[in-house]
């Protein structure tokens, strides 16, 4: 095997069913892993655990559609996206491997575990020094990811005057109350909310809204340091990776908050 040249020592790599199971994720899969974890709670809450396997079932079948193209198998990047600078390097380190490990054909290297396993650690750490990982995402596409979690997409930040829509709401129910009794609490403080709601429209904004529109640029620069800096402590190189700890999205939110409530902004 160490007398291939690289385009056949590529073909041989590439075809080796633990690197050709490797796949890339780009930034939208985050959404069709949303799509896919709401559907399957939806499915829970109405049909029980049938629901879940179904939900899951029809909303990754919709979005393997939708999200055609997004996921890349690493053999495709080996072979099409790397220059010939690039590949040559990859296969250099290959062979020194494999001569390391004293691995002179196809199918020692297919017995060998401990050398497959080694080949899989070497081609992820060369595509992650490519930038084929989420910490390689400028400020602007890491924003984006962040923004787009469900997790950052739920926080509010309400304004002042919000105060002044809790006591109208609560001094409507209690004269609701004093005139109707209890259902007049219900009735006064219904009018009450959906006038409010009315009259205080665009009174709350959203946390994306804000990181998106509202912080300077030193501001975001900022944020997306101590945002990097989580991520490389908790070792979370992809976006498939963030989502499943929930752990660290619970610690995202918290780095979020609180920059934000320096900034003043009322959480």
């Amino acid at each position: 095997m160490m007398s291939y040249n690289n385009k056949e020592l590529m073909n041989v790599i590439c075809d080796i069913s633990e690197i050709k199971s490797m796949k890339v994720a780009v930034k939208s899969s985050l959404q069709s892993g949303i799509v896919v974890g709401t559907a399957a709670a939806v499915g829970g809450l109405l049909l029980g655990p049938r629901g879940i396997a179904l939900g899951s079932i029809l909303a990754g079948l919709g979005t393997s559609f939708a999200m055609e193209g997004q996921f890349k198998p690493v053999p495709e990047i080996l072979k099409n996206d790397l220059t010939e600078k690039q590949k040559n390097e990859l296969m250099k380190a290959i062979r020194n491997l494999l001569t390391a490990q004293n691995i002179m054909t196809i199918s020692m290297l297919l017995t060998e575990r401990g050398v497959l396993e080694a080949l899989v650690r070497l081609i992820s750490n060369f595509l992650k020094n490519l930038s084929y990982d989420m910490m390689s995402y400028n400020n602007e596409e890491l924003m984006d990811v962040i923004c787009d979690i469900n997790e950052i997409k739920s926080i509010k930040v309400a304004v002042k005057s919000s105060l002044q829509s809790g006591i109208l709401v609560g001094t409507a129910a209690a004269i609701g109350g004093f005139f109707f009794g209890p259902i007049g609490i219900f009735i006064g403080g219904s009018i009450a909310g959906l006038g409010t709601a009315l009259v205080m429209k665009g009174k709350f904004k959203s946390v994306p809204e804000i990181l998106m529109n509202d912080l300077t640029e030193k501001q975001k620069k900022k944020l997306m340091e101590e945002v990097r800096n989580l991520l490389t402590a908790k070792n979370i190189m992809t976006i498939s990776m963030l989502l499943t700890e929930r752990d660290v999205l619970a610690a995202l939110v918290r780095v979020i908050s609180k920059f934000l409530k320096k900034l003043s902004y009322d959480l």
